[in-house]
């Protein structure tokens, strides 16, 4: 059992990670062996966010980074269970990312929770409210995003499972998942023999890499790609997958994970359970969404 959240201003920007964890906070009983959320920003600096195991894996990623290009500004924060995240904005080709993400991850004590020139990760072991207790100075302004909490039921408890999940065939892209994939290691061993890594044995991690394989690969639109992952995704689920310009939500044809949403002039609110909505909107009338279907927001 977790939970998904998400929110898109329709105008404008705001601290909207503090919205988001908010949100989150709201369904704690859904899960607290970890808290995550994205956050899409203007911005034109490209970052790199990377959990690292230990100090010296630190001095690592600087070394992989500086092949592609440099590094500009860092700030390294302790995790709450003390390995070290790593913030950089650097410098490189915007087309090298998915490059430089996929070198960082081979590396088996660093593991790339975000890439990109508008997308900002934060995930960690615990509650909302843990992260909020542990992360006080920080801040995440923009225009929308997406959250989870999570009770691990398929794949250990470990700051590198917790969603979001981002993918190197498409850094920018962020998925957060609500159910489980029975066909997961069939789906797996399929895209391996593409050429497909994973970082996890997390079920949810492979959506994040059939979107990004089919959109780069295959020329096939966000939409259509998630149309046709009803089918090829079996089991019971509901996930929401974010580009900048853009956020769907795709909830499988059982139904029997939910998804509400509710849509006014300010912004769009989506979430596993209504109860999530409060912290933006005190009343509000909210639609469940469809068994079956595929919904997309565009900017």
């Amino acid at each position: 059992m977790c939970g998904i959240a998400g929110l898109i201003l329709k105008s404008g920007s705001s601290n909207i990670g503090q919205d988001i964890i908010n949100m989150l906070d709201k369904m704690v009983h859904r899960g607290e062996d970890s808290t995550g959320f994205a956050v899409y920003e203007n911005n034109e600096v490209c970052e790199v966010r990377v959990n690292c195991s230990t100090e010296k894996d630190v001095e690592t990623l600087r070394h992989i980074i500086e092949q592609f290009g440099s590094i500009d500004d860092e700030r390294v924060l302790r995790s709450r269970v003390g390995s070290y995240l790593v913030w950089a904005d650097v410098t490189v080709k915007y087309e090298e990312l998915p490059v430089l993400y996929r070198a960082i991850d081979k590396v088996p004590t660093l593991c790339v929770h975000s890439a990109g020139k508008w997308l900002r990760i934060l995930k960690d072991m615990g509650s909302a409210k843990n992260l909020m207790d542990h992360y006080t100075d920080v801040e995440f302004d923009g225009y929308q995003g997406i959250g989870h909490v999570r009770l691990a039921t398929e794949s250990v408890e470990n700051i590198n499972f917790a969603h979001p999940f981002s993918t190197y065939y498409l850094p920018e892209l962020a998925i957060a998942h609500n159910g489980q994939l029975t066909n997961y290691f069939n789906l797996r061993r399929k895209m391996e023999r593409k050429g497909v890594t994973f970082k996890t044995f997390n079920d949810s991690e492979i959506i994040a890499h059939y979107i990004g394989y089919h959109m780069v690969e295959d020329g096939w639109s966000f939409e259509e790609t998630l149309e046709k992952s009803i089918d090829e995704f079996d089991g019971v689920f509901t996930y929401t997958a974010s580009l900048p310009d853009k956020i769907g939500v795709v909830r499988d044809r059982l139904g029997i994970k939910p998804l509400y949403i509710h849509e006014n002039d300010q912004y769009v609110l989506f979430g596993t359970e209504q109860v999530c909505f409060s912290p933006l909107i005190h009343e509000s009338y909210s639609e469940e969404m469809d068994p079956g279907s595929v919904i997309v927001w565009s900017r």
